[in-house]
């Protein structure tokens, strides 16, 4: 009992240390540190090696993805900041449902489920193609092809079980 309290109280002083320490570095510290605090010109210009130069590390996958979608926001509205064309791209919801369903049609109910992510899907592709704001494209065409597979594996499963 008396070496877990004396661990303890040295795990504590530890974090305590590291804490401070890290807060320390982190002070002395005035990188960017968001990809999206980058001027508009810089995001458009300039390409994923210099920025990752510029901001003094390499950009994370979600970062990397994103950076496509700014990149033709900005190009279609050049008064807009870098965190205001992160945030004006918004994914479908009829898109994410036509995903999900198509998923769940491979597993369970594949003709009912199949059918709905394909109606869904195709909304949606019809929907982002109207509204240049909105995005989920992939996910609506991963969407379909789920759907489609889920709906005509279904139809083989059945017909083979006659």
């Amino acid at each position: 009992m008396k070496y877990i309290t004396v661990i303890s109280l040295v795990l504590g002083i530890f974090l305590s240390f590291s804490s401070d320490l890290s807060a320390m570095v982190a002070s002395t510290q005035t990188k960017v540190t968001s990809l999206f605090e980058l001027g508009t010109n810089d995001l458009i210009e300039l390409d994923r090696k210099a920025l990752q130069q510029k901001i003094g590390r390499k950009l994370k996958l979600k970062e990397r993805i994103a950076l496509r979608f700014v990149k033709k926001k900005l190009k279609k509205h050049s008064e807009w900041s870098g965190m205001e064309a992160k945030e004006a791209t918004v994914t479908d919801g009829f898109a994410i449902a036509g995903f999900v369903i198509g998923l769940l049609s491979l597993f369970i109910a594949g003709i009912i489920f199949g059918l709905m992510a394909t109606i869904f899907s195709v909304l949606a592709l019809d929907r982002i193609r109207r509204n240049p704001n909105l995005g989920g494209r992939g996910l609506a065409i991963a969407g379909f092809i789920l759907g489609l597979v889920g709906l005509f594996g279904a139809i083989v499963v059945l017909a083979s079980l006659r």
